[in-house]
């Protein structure tokens, strides 16, 4: 699938139904230019359904191809396949059908031989010529977006009145039931400690001196300000009963 102009991608959904699990792969041509392995997640087996999943924000590109795996011996039949995706820079968003060819009815698998490599072989050296020094480069024409131009909108089928809802089966906690312990092996009676062997200091040693450089005999006093006491006032006479 291709776009005139880049496509940012945000939801893949697969209708499928299959007997084995399948891997299903997308890959787009942004950012090598080459279209290379972008996502890929697995679809177990089921009934008819649609299966939904989210794609990275990051993923965006002007082609695109999806390709579906299924497992080994198993069967599957794959109904449709499209995109929740956005024109670059500024298009709405909105659901984009991917093309689904059609297997035929009848079909064999065909088997190729492969011949081993032989244990002596020559490698094969292809020339590549060296670019010259003086080279002109090559620009390439672009033609400009007219000012006056129309949106491109696309219909997108409203979800109908009348639904159901799809219900999942879960098996309640049954009344009965066991709890698990883990056995817990308890500290024997008799244990000896574990005692770590400690040096004796020895009768002779000698002690450990710092060096402490003397006070030289011209030196300057460091003196700090000191905030004069402020006066006290006189003694008031305060009568006191006796």
């Amino acid at each position: 699938m291709g776009w005139e102009k880049s496509h940012l991608f945000g939801l893949v959904e697969v209708d499928i139904t299959a007997t084995v699990d399948g891997v299903f792969t997308l890959s787009v041509d942004v950012p090598n230019r080459a279209i290379t392995h972008s996502f890929s997640f697995s679809i177990p087996a089921g009934p008819r359904r649609p299966v939904r999943s989210r794609l990275p924000g990051t993923m965006q590109g002007h082609y695109t191809i999806a390709k579906y795996a299924p497992g080994a011996a198993g069967v599957a039949e794959l109904y449709g396949v499209r995109v929740w995706s956005r024109q670059l820079p500024d298009g709405q968003w909105g659901w984009w059908p991917l093309p689904v060819l059609d297997t035929p009815a009848e079909y064999i698998e065909l088997k190729l031989p492969v011949e081993p490599t032989s244990e002596t072989y020559s490698e094969l050296k292809l020339p590549v010529e060296e670019t010259p020094v003086t080279y002109s480069e090559l620009k390439l024409p672009v033609e400009e977006t007219p000012v006056t131009y129309s949106e491109l909108k696309l219909p997108v089928e409203e979800t109908p009145v009348t639904y159901s809802e799809l219900k999942l089966p879960v098996e309640p906690t049954g009344e009965a039931y066991s709890e698990l312990k883990l056995p817990v092996e308890e500290t024997p009676v008799t244990f000896s400690e574990l005692r770590l062997p400690i040096e004796t200091t020895p009768a002779d040693y000698s002690g450990l001196r710092l060096p402490i450089e003397t006070t030289p005999e011209s030196y300057a006093e460091f003196q700090l300000p000191v905030k004069p006491t402020p006066p006290v006032s006189d003694w008031v006479a305060v009568p006191v009963d006796e």
